[in-house]
């Protein structure tokens, strides 16, 4: 009877001890509601961003008249359906259950103050809006987050990845794409492709001679397609030195864009384009690939006619 008493007391202990510890945790962590954002801004608020990782690597993203753009990267444009994406994204996350508190767990999750996987500060003007601090991950997808200021802490559907720290993951890529539409014309070296009823043909054609659509459309899709892979320099005049290739089109507006490409460091292949002050780097196989189309890849012959009979008619009619 007596063990039977020992051991009940020492049951009721425990339980006592979990009760008070499940009292402290819940204290720690403080009232829930996970009805609300963890964010609490709006995506179309903020008009900077500043991301920081370790090592002190940083980008910073700003919107001038509207427009996002990359005021440390020679102002160039930003990718805006990226950020876009990414606002929506963040804004949208709601507050879930903390998975933990206090500054010895921020610390081994990569969320403190002072050691994380990724600082995003949101602004407006020059008032900061927010700071989340993204950490280690808890599993697939999944990132350990802190808003600065709480001491809570976070598992939230979220990858550091689609926070880049590089210059060249947030320009705007496709910068220089144009619409087919609105070319009337594309100066080669060696010929000229005009539109004609909504198509692409070699001006001046001789007898027997057509145009090799197949070619020709290729041609046009690269030129309006173009993607861009960095901008590596905003200089302020025209680049000196030997140029590989010369091309422009002229738009159905009246305006007219040139485009000079030339062989850099490294085996890369720059840009300049006469409407833009920046100078671009693209991938290397497209300068070998443009000077490819000249007059004679782009024209061919017309097919013979089939001979004619005695009787004036076509040997292959019936």
């Amino acid at each position: 009877m007596r063990r039977r008493m020992i051991f009940l007391s020492l049951l009721l202990l425990a339980q006592l001890g979990l009760a008070f510890g499940l009292k402290m945790e819940r204290q720690d962590l403080g009232a829930f509601n996970g009805s609300g954002p963890l964010l609490a801004i709006s995506e179309d608020t903020p008009d900077m961003l500043v991301f920081s990782g370790p090592d002190k690597a940083e980008i910073k993203l700003q919107k001038v008249d509207g427009q996002w753009q990359l005021p440390e990267h020679f102002g160039t444009p930003a990718d805006q359906q990226k950020i876009a994406d990414l606002l929506h994204r963040l804004t949208t996350i709601k507050r879930p259950w903390p998975t933990a508190a206090g500054d010895d767990v921020a610390t081994r999750f990569k969320v403190s103050d002072t050691g994380y996987e990724r600082q995003l500060q949101f602004f407006q003007g020059k008032k900061k809006l927010a700071t989340l601090l993204l950490g280690s991950s808890p599993g697939f997808r999944k990132v350990h987050a802190r808003i600065e200021g709480e001491k809570k802490i976070y598992d939230i559907p979220f990858s550091t990845y689609k926070v880049s720290l590089k210059a060249d993951d947030w320009i705007d890529k496709r910068q220089l794409q144009v619409e087919r539409g609105e070319i009337s014309s594309i100066n080669l070296p060696d010929c000229r492709i005009v539109r004609k009823d909504k198509t692409f043909q070699v001006e001046g054609l001789d007898n027997g001679e057509q145009t090799d659509r197949q070619k020709v459309d290729a041609l046009v899709a690269k030129v309006t397609g173009l993607r861009i892979l960095d901008v590596v320099d905003k200089p302020q005049q025209s680049l000196s030195g030997p140029v590989a290739l010369n091309l422009s089109i002229d738009f159905v507006d009246g305006r007219r864009r040139s485009y000079q490409l030339r062989k850099g460091d490294h085996q890369d292949v720059l840009l300049q384009v006469s409407d833009r002050p920046y100078l671009y780097k693209v991938r290397s196989g497209l300068l070998t690939e443009l000077q490819g189309y000249q007059r004679a890849q782009l024209v061919k012959m017309n097919p013979p006619s089939p001979p004619s009979t005695p009787d004036g008619g076509n040997s292959g009619a019936s």
